[in-house]
């Protein structure tokens, strides 16, 4: 992990109030950010890296503005941790009105890609919308039997 990384993940967590969040270790997962009904981008962890990759439709489409944190849209962009973008959905941990809710349904407090299931769909610090997808990273072909 560089410098760079050590930095943001420290502060997103310090402002996020989750400084015992896990970001190694975890499942594979993936996740549409969406704008509305559009398709913006696909944002994946796998291995322990995280992947930001802007959809071709909006990578074509020179009327929309690519995201302050991910300003060119060719690019992919990775990272050993989650952006501050996506560490900004979940609240906080030290909330007891939070740690209740994921007490009573068993969760793991510090599973990053399991927090952000929960609750990263909305954030007042953006308009787009994070939703899980259905497919794996990996998918397994059907074969006929």
């Amino acid at each position: 992990m560089t410098l760079k990384e050590h930095i943001v993940r420290f502060f997103a967590a310090e402002d996020a109030g989750n400084e015992q969040l896990r970001t190694e270790n975890l499942e594979s997962a993936v996740f549409r950010l969406l704008d509305g009904q559009r398709e913006v981008a696909l944002i994946s962890h796998c291995d322990g890296i995280w992947v930001f990759r802007y959809t071709e439709e909006f990578q074509a489409d020179d009327n929309v503005v690519a995201i302050t944190d991910f300003p060119d849209k060719s690019q992919e962009y990775r990272s050993e941790v989650p952006w501050s973008f996506l560490l900004a959905r979940i609240p906080s941990t030290k909330r007891a009105d939070v740690m209740n809710y994921l007490i009573a349904r068993n969760m793991d407090t510090t599973d990053t890609i399991q927090l952000l299931r929960e609750f990263g769909r909305q954030s007042i610090s953006n308009p787009y919308k994070l939703i899980p997808a259905e497919s794996s990273l990996h998918p397994t072909p059907v074969t006929a039997a």
